[in-house]
């Protein structure tokens, strides 16, 4: 990877000399989405720390995925003690240890490495940028205040985008509610992309997890894939059927505050029974959240259950409702 200075600007600017929103934000998403084309390949590896309180003691480890195509691909992540390796090639996938924990860090880290771009901004017909002053040389921000299709909870929260005024790229990105916030510098050529070399995820009272790039290139044409370790046998895979996740009920869940958005981050095992199974909430947005997801999983009973020995690459789930 190269470092990457001041940027041409290609954009266009409305008769006034500003840039547009919108278009900022689509030229930030193409620049960064490392899976375009689809399934482009790409080798990634990053050292992460994860801060623990009180103290902010940090813990030290990798990220290292490795993508040949759009199904085909490998992820290792270690942090401390813990260590996960889950590998898929097409149709079927394994994961080492073959019985997964969970762990929030390494959540967080492909959260952050997916830059956000497209869940913090993607409907950008749902956008009302209110564009921030700034001095000459400083970060260009708008406020993103949403407006609501029918039929969604309304509330007020405000999230932040910044953008570097020379590189046109984002320096900051928060979420609603106080959910995360994701700082990018040092952003780097890989190829058409350019990617932050330091990410850091963090809350306005604490800091998260820090990431540090250290390398992004074109994997090898003779890079494959590990075979599954002796013991451990490749599965065929399970995707949750779309009516396993339960909906949020109105006016029911009406109930709460509307200016408080609903979001809850659960681990668990969808079962060959069509039920879900050791659920855990691992995180919440507004008190309440985790034990409402609990109990609208609980009740889920489908026919379509996941057949017996298949296997689940993501047991994460995020439930609830956030601001479009």
């Amino acid at each position: 990877m190269e470092h990457v200075g001041a940027l041409e600007n290609s954009l266009e600017s409305k008769p006034d000399g500003k840039i547009k929103f919108k278009d900022l934000v689509a030229r930030a998403r193409k620049l960064t989405d490392l899976n375009s084309p689809p399934g482009a390949p790409y080798h990634l590896h990053a050292r992460v720390t994860a801060f623990r309180p009180p103290g902010h003691t940090a813990i030290d480890g990798d990220y290292d995925s490795l993508r040949l195509s759009a199904d085909q691909w490998r992820e290792e992540f270690t942090l401390g003690d813990f260590r996960q390796v889950v590998v898929r090639d097409r149709f079927v996938g394994w994961r080492q240890p073959q019985s997964p924990s969970p762990s929030i860090d390494y959540w967080r880290t492909v959260r952050s490495l997916n830059l956000q771009l497209g869940l913090l901004f993607g409907g950008s017909d749902h956008l009302n940028p209110v564009p921030h002053r700034a001095a000459n040389g400083a970060p260009l921000c708008f406020g993103v205040e949403p407006t609501h299709p029918p039929g969604t909870l309304q509330h007020s929260e405000e999230r932040r985008i910044c953008f570097d005024p020379a590189t046109l790229m984002p320096l900051l990105a928060t979420e609603p509610g106080d959910l995360y916030r994701h700082e990018y510098s040092d952003y780097q050529s890989f190829g058409e992309r350019l990617f932050p070399h330091q990410i850091l995820a963090s809350t306005d009272e604490e800091r998260l997890l820090q990431l540090t790039i250290t390398d992004l290139s074109v994997p090898a044409e003779s890079a494959r894939l590990p075979d599954a370790p002796e013991g451990i046998n490749a599965s065929p895979i399970c995707s949750i059927p779309p009516d396993a996740v339960p909906s949020l009920v109105f006016p029911f869940d009406n109930q709460w505050q509307r200016q408080i958005p609903i979001w809850a981050l659960l681990f668990g095992t969808f079962g060959t029974d069509g039920r879900w199974h050791d659920l855990q909430v691992l995180d919440e947005l507004s008190h309440g959240a985790g034990k409402l997801a609990l109990k609208r999983f609980s009740e889920v009973k489908i026919k379509r259950p996941c057949p017996d020995g298949t296997i689940q690459l993501n047991p994460y789930i995020e439930w609830g409702l956030l601001p479009l």
